[in-house]
């Protein structure tokens, strides 16, 4: 979420998965798109999930890193996705924060590392707050749908199989948690639980969007079948 004004800035990331993550996801941005009035009484857009942001962070961070100025380079990312004169907020979703699909369940990254996408928005926003967003899971039902997907993905014939080849720690959210602040910096997060999405998903739009009236949002039902 970017701020504009410059008085009171601020940039907050959306992270998403699969699975139960992206049906969260899905009517996540459904909500937004049943109350876009509400949003734009505030001033606040956001991006459709299907723009290529993670181009033009990737270009506008090697900029930086190769000495062109840091407000000039952020003013142009910014007028490539959006008319920055006419909002004062400015969500971005892409699921690819928490990494690709074809990454998720290898050895030591059932919590991708996402530090390098993170370190490239700091880079564009260096004088920005920024905040992440996780969505956690219950650690019981979160190690059997792993194992199913490595089932389904061929790369484990039965559970002991599939549990001589992880590292255990390497499935709690806490590692997660602690990659994405980054050492050093310790990025301020607020995190839920994907269980509990359908009975608080009001709070969270309104934790990161920040829109006044959050619990007058409507979504529809149907996406809350989890």
């Amino acid at each position: 979420l970017h701020r504009v004004d410059r008085r009171q800035r601020q940039m907050c990331i959306r992270d998403s998965y699969k699975g139960g993550h992206q049906s969260t996801t899905e009517h996540f941005i459904a909500a937004l798109k049943e109350n876009k009035n509400i949003l734009a009484d505030e001033n606040i857009t956001y991006l459709p999930i299907e723009n290529d942001t993670f181009t033009h962070i990737f270009k506008a961070a090697k900029a930086i890193r190769n000495g062109k100025n840091i407000a000039d380079t952020r003013n142009d990312f910014l007028k490539q996705l959006t008319d920055i004169k006419s909002i004062d907020k400015l969500l971005i979703i892409d699921n690819r924060v928490i990494g690709q699909e074809h990454r998720l369940f290898e050895k030591e990254l059932f919590q991708p590392r996402n530090r390098g996408i993170l370190n490239q928005i700091e880079a564009i926003f260096s004088d920005f707050n920024i905040r992440i967003f996780i969505e956690t899971r219950s650690f019981t039902s979160l190690i059997p749908s792993y194992y199913s997907d490595t089932v389904f993905y061929n790369k484990a014939s039965n559970y002991d199989d599939f549990i001589a080849q992880i590292n255990i720690e390497d499935l709690q959210w806490s590692s997660l948690i602690e990659r994405s602040q980054g050492r050093g910096t310790r990025l301020p997060a607020t995190i839920w639980q994907y269980e509990d999405y359908p009975y608080i998903w009001r709070d969270v739009i309104g934790a990161i969007t920040g829109v006044e009236k959050y619990q007058d949002l409507n979504a529809p039902a149907e996406n809350l079948d989890l």
